[in-house]
């Protein structure tokens, strides 16, 4: 009976090993079967000839790919959160899609990756110039940010600080709306929305900024 009794034990021992071993998949096999997924975008204006979209994992890179028509696709990623840059001959780098989901056996669509020429590269970048006043005074206001956003897509913001009398000059994107943000100390802040420029245009504008009796006082 003593012998039967540890053979049976020494049976159930060896079974429930088996089970382990063969029993469902680890995470190493999870992980390795995971299925990859994909970005895709294009970018504007679509008539740029020499373009590349580069995926980083933090600091490192991960895979590039040239652009064809102005579409791009980073195919076979693996499930994960990336960075993405957009580099092309003759324009700013476009940094702004950040935190990018890739998510298993998905295609995600980006839209429109929006480039801003090089003012020494592209004479024919469009540019907003302007100088911004005390709305009171009519007094240059000095150290005034300046901050130009796309109002769609992706887009690097543009930034310029106000000089000594007050003026300012900064790149815009081509043919797309942009919106200009005033910010200075002691003053309320200001959104001003610039219309599509075609290019080698030259926006002109002058901006009134109210003081803010609550606000810090300027320097």
């Amino acid at each position: 009976m003593i012998l039967v009794s540890r053979m049976v034990v020494i049976s159930a021992a060896l079974l429930l090993l088996a089970m382990g071993c063969t029993g469902g998949d680890t995470p190493v096999e999870a992980e390795q079967d995971a299925q990859p997924g994909s970005l895709v975008g294009f970018v504007s204006p679509i008539d740029i000839s020499v373009a590349e979209a580069i995926l980083f994992d933090g600091d490192d890179e991960v895979m590039r790919v040239a652009f064809e028509n102005g579409v791009f696709a980073l195919e076979s990623v693996p499930p994960g959160t990336y960075r993405l840059e957009i580099r092309a001959f003759g324009y700013l780098t476009n940094d702004a899609a950040r935190n990018l989901r890739v998510l298993q056996g998905e295609t995600t669509d980006l839209g429109r990756f929006i480039m801003i020429g090089r003012i020494e590269d592209s004479p024919q970048t469009p540019i907003v110039r302007g100088e911004v006043l005390d709305a009171d005074s009519g007094a240059p206001i000095p150290g005034v940010a300046v901050r130009a956003e796309c109002t769609s897509g992706f887009c690097t913001v543009q930034h310029a600080v106000t000089d000594a009398s007050g003026s300012f000059s900064l790149p815009i994107p081509t043919e797309l709306e942009t919106r200009l943000v005033f910010t200075a100390a002691g003053y309320d802040g200001r959104v001003v929305l610039v219309e599509p420029t075609p290019r080698g245009e030259l926006v002109q504008t002058t901006v009134r900024l109210i003081a803010d009796p609550g606000g810090p006082a300027a320097d």
